[in-house]
């Protein structure tokens, strides 16, 4: 991503957004079945929420690990790490950006931009 581009969202802290409209659905009473996009029907929507909250916090130790192993590294380079290449490009790098923005507003992380102006971002 170049230091202009601010992935799909336009939210400084997407992920974090991402976490509160979780909390929001799960509070929702009352539903004996949920119908979601891709997958089967699930009734369990405050836990199967908790499950999405929880692969994305494994997700942010992930990005934490590959920071370890690559140094500073631009978003797409995280994202060739953190996902198969089948799925190499805009919505995976997406969210690899969102998960980096999270752990550099956190204080977790620093960003950086090369001198083709891509971001480049390193954890702590």
């Amino acid at each position: 991503m170049s230091a202009k581009a601010s992935g799909i969202s336009t939210f400084a802290d997407p992920l974090q957004e991402f976490f509160a409209s979780l909390d929001l659905v799960a509070a929702l009473p009352d539903i004996v079945q949920a119908l979601p996009a891709h997958g089967h029907p699930f009734s369990d929507l405050a836990g199967r929420c908790e499950d999405i909250k929880r692969h994305h916090d494994e997700r942010l130790q992930r990005v934490r690990e590959i920071s370890r192993m690559l140094g500073p590294a631009t978003v797409q380079a995280f994202s060739q790490q953190l996902f198969k290449q089948r799925s190499w490009g805009s919505m995976a790098e997406s969210e690899t950006y969102a998960h980096l923005e999270h752990l550099r507003i956190l204080g977790s992380a620093e960003r950086t931009s090369d001198h083709e102006g891509r971001y480049v971002y390193v954890t702590g």
